[in-house]
């Protein structure tokens, strides 16, 4: 059906393997591991949708450690007893870009104006958890660069999205995402009949795939 493919567990392990992707404490990959997906898929939008994407790569950003202690989904179920000096990390380019980031569907009013795609608290003693990317699992999210020279993108999934959000923003003019395990407002086909985005990127773990129910269908 003309839909690309990419099994990220092959790139990561011939970059070195998924140790060095993935988190310890929580079942999602770190930042490194968002990062290659991420370029995975520009490196596939070029190379196979004749795309000319100007996308991020090594030396044009930094990746930094959030000071915070960091709360995994797996120490969490544990009330925090496994200690650990895990961070997760943020990516941040040395070219910033410009945006507005808006997480109600109903409108982008500037009461609804988000500031930052990591939501990190002031204070270093609280603890964070991987809803400091995109501010955890939102129904939508929509981030406006003014640049209409570029294309636009719609990214789908479930909480693996989120720290990629966070970057490919940076790579089109408007960008759209859906988690449909809490959007009910319309289906894909019909967000994609009436946004008509330019590229549609869909992410799922294994674990997803192996259901019939629920966000796996």
């Amino acid at each position: 059906r003309d839909v690309g493919l990419i099994d990220m567990r092959t790139r990561m392990e011939e970059l070195g393997g998924l140790r060095q992707f993935s988190s310890t404490v929580d079942n999602h990959y770190n930042m490194y591991g968002a990062y290659e997906t991420y370029r995975a898929i520009m490196e596939a939008l070029n190379a196979d949708r004749g795309l000319d994407l100007d996308y991020l790569e090594p030396g044009e950003f930094r990746i930094e450690a959030v000071p915070n202690h960091y709360m995994g989904s797996r120490t969490r179920k544990i009330f925090d007893l496994w200690d650990s000096e895990e961070s997760l990390y943020i990516l941040r380019p040395y070219d910033e870009v410009p945006f507005r980031l808006y997480y109600s569907w109903s409108g982008t009013g500037a009461e609804n104006e988000q500031a930052d795609v990591y939501v990190i608290p002031e204070d270093t003693k609280e603890a964070v958890t991987y809803n400091l990317y995109m501010g955890g699992d939102r129904p939508f999210a929509e981030i406006l660069t003014d640049r209409e020279e570029l294309p636009n993108v719609l990214i789908y999934g479930d909480s693996f999205t989120n720290p990629v959000e966070c970057i490919v923003w940076h790579d089109f003019n408007t960008m759209y995402s859906i988690d449909f395990r809490y959007f009910s407002e319309m289906s894909l086909d019909a967000f994609i009949a009436e946004y008509r985005p330019d590229v549609v990127i869909c992410i799922r773990d294994y674990e997803a795939l192996l259901t019939l129910e629920g966000n796996g269908q």
